[in-house]
């Protein structure tokens, strides 16, 4: 059984009780010179970061990837999110990036690319998937990173250059030179420089053929439109209304052999002619009915096709 007595009971206990007491207060209140204050909070929690921040650096030092690969580096940032999170407080985190390079490409388009949101510090950046993605705009044809420590990342593109237009059906489109669709583009703004093409498999064919053609410069000066048929050959229309069917193979030889025939100066000079070429070592020539022109001036080798038959 236990007694629990109260200290009114006791007078005399009281009293020493809250001697006791009052002591004790006044010892807790008197500051001991000899303490140091605990530092606040935040400035805690820096110090803390300071040192995991310097830890890690020096590993990364040690392992050789702080000034030439980022990619162990930025595989413990991954894999301990805190780190990352650290390395970003102590100044270290991705908070400039500059881009240059670009003319036609938009710095919002590349800058979404990046997806920065996914990357706190200048470490956990991966710069390999960024660059797939920026590479993958349509304009794009390389793009190289640049860390400038401790919070910069500068980034210098390379744009590809529009080497032809294609048509497919009612869509006109500007081509490079592999082939691939850079943009749309309206029939009133068809740079006049830019050699035309037409039909499937033309785009990426276009630009072998187009090199192709440079023995033989009286011909290629004056195309305004090339055709790609069933995947497998070409016909030419050149300024003055003269279509030419070309071979699937031996296009050069076929070429050569009209420009030494006497008579190619003349239907050249006349225009509105078909000249075919497919049959090997023949040329084969008739004339055209009048054809009404196209918008651009050009006339159409699809109509001209219709009439020879």
């Amino acid at each position: 059984m236990q007694e629990v007595v109260s200290s009114l009971e006791f007078p005399g206990r009281a009293q020493a009780a809250r001697a006791s007491r009052s002591v004790a207060s006044d010892t807790a209140q008197k500051p001991n010179p000899e303490r140091t204050p605990p530092p606040p909070p935040k400035l805690a929690r820096r110090r803390i970061a300071f040192r995991l921040v310097a830890a890690v650096l020096l590993v990364a030092l040690t392992i050789g990837v702080f000034t030439s690969d980022t990619t162990r580096i930025r595989q413990l940032t991954n894999a301990v999110p805190e780190i990352d999170s650290a390395i970003s407080f102590v100044g270290f985190g991705l908070d400039q990036v500059s881009v240059k390079g670009h003319r036609i490409t938009s710095a919002s388009d590349i800058l979404d690319a990046l997806e920065l949101e996914q990357a706190r510090s200048i470490f956990s950046f991966d710069a390999d998937t960024a660059r797939a993605r920026i590479e993958d705009l349509s304009w794009v044809a390389s793009v190289d990173f640049r860390r400038v420590y401790p919070n910069q990342l500068e980034i210098t593109v390379r744009e590809r250059g529009a080497f032809a237009v294609w048509r497919m059906g009612k869509t006109v489109s500007l081509i490079d030179k592999e082939g691939r669709v850079l943009s749309r583009i309206e029939e009133n703004a068809i740079p006049s420089e830019l050699p035309r093409f037409s039909r499937a498999g033309a785009a990426t064919h276009a630009a072998a053929f187009w090199t192709d053609l440079n023995g033989h410069p009286a011909i290629k000066e004056k195309i305004v439109g090339a055709e790609r048929f069933g995947k497998r050959r070409w016909s030419i229309m050149l300024a003055n209304g003269v279509l030419i069917h070309l071979p699937e193979s031996g296009v050069s030889t076929a070429l050569a052999q009209l420009e030494s025939w006497p008579g190619f100066d003349r239907y050249l000079a006349n225009g509105d002619t078909i000249i075919d070429l497919r049959a090997k070592g023949r040329i084969v020539v008739r004339p055209t009915q009048a054809i009404s022109r196209t918008s651009s001036g050009v006339r159409s080798i699809a109509d001209l096709l219709d009439q020879s038959g």
